[in-house]
Formats: structure tokens, sequence, C-alpha cells
């Protein structure tokens, strides 16, 4: 997903790129597949500069962290980045107070992948479960982890921690 900047005059604008299938090889944990992936961007130009604001649409396979089930899941993350000017080095930019990445591409051109894969990872969260796939699949989370922690034994322990048990009992 390549961006070029110089190929746009007619500033501010609005843009949306459709990613193809398969045009990212590698996905952040726990996402195993990347159904569709939809990014619009507003882009505004000052002379050392450009400033890109948007959201990335994604519908992701992943698995839950909670019960280890694949479940689908509809992701959006606020997309906010700078890209200098070729050759220029932006100066004294005010400081408004939000925070934004800069992106020192070189030329005009950008590769979106680095930009899109961070924010699918702040879509995620922590640790991804089946919230994100709706309530429904929630509640169906809470039996599938309660099947889980039944089937754990408690019996096995490691014999490791004998010594430690052996302390704790003593208080």
């Amino acid at each position: 997903m390549i961006v070029n900047f110089g190929e746009f005059s007619d500033f501010p604008l609005e843009t949306t790129i459709v990613a193809p299938p398969g045009a990212f090889s590698h996905l952040p944990e726990p996402i195993s597949t990347l159904e569709a992936l939809m990014v619009t961007l507003a882009i505004q130009q000052t002379p050392g500069e450009y400033f890109v604001q948007g959201t990335v649409e994604a519908r992701v396979q992943l698995e839950c962290q909670r019960c280890l089930a694949s479940v689908t899941a509809d992701l959006t993350e606020a997309l906010n980045f700078i890209v200098p000017r070729e050759g220029t080095v932006p100066e004294g930019r005010d400081d408004d107070g939000e925070e934004y990445l800069e992106f020192r591409a070189g030329t005009e051109e950008l590769d979106l992948t680095a930009p899109v894969e961070q924010a699918l990872i702040l879509a995620l969260g922590v640790r991804p479960d089946c919230r994100l796939a709706g309530e429904t699949e929630f509640a169906e989370c809470d039996e599938r982890t309660e099947a889980l922690l039944e089937d754990i034994n408690p019996e096995r322990v490691d014999p490791r921690w004998a010594a430690l048990k052996e302390l704790r009992d003593r208080k």
C-alpha cells in the first residue's frame, strides 16, 4: 500500500485505499487472517510536510486470548501521522497537544504498511478476546473459558513449587 503524495495537487484532499487480498505478508499476533482492509485518509499540505489523519477499518480473523476460539472481528482505529516533504526538515512545528507519528520516508512516496499495522495493534488492545466480535460471542466465550478451566487438574503441580508451598503453609 504505497501512497505517492507527489501525485496529488489539490489540497486538502480525502482518499480511500482498499487493500487487495494478501497485501500484508506479516500480520500482528493474534490476527490469523485479514479479510478486508480499508484506509481513509484526509491529507493536508504545508510548505514542509504532509499532515495525514484518517481511519483504518479491517475485518480480521483472530484467536481469542481467553477461550482460544477463532472469531471474526471488525476493527476501527484512528490513523494520524506526518510525512516531511522531500528535501525538507520541518522545524518549530506548533504543538497542539496531540501526538503524531512522523515518518521520514526520504521521498514523497510512503509505504502505509507500518502505520496500518500499528493502527491494527492499537485496535486489538492488550488481550484481544471475543468482545471484539460482539456481545453474543462474549457469552459463548465465558462458556468456552469455563470448559477450559474445568479441564485443568489442580493436582498436577510442578514439583519445584512444593518447597514454596511448605514455606507458605508454615505461617
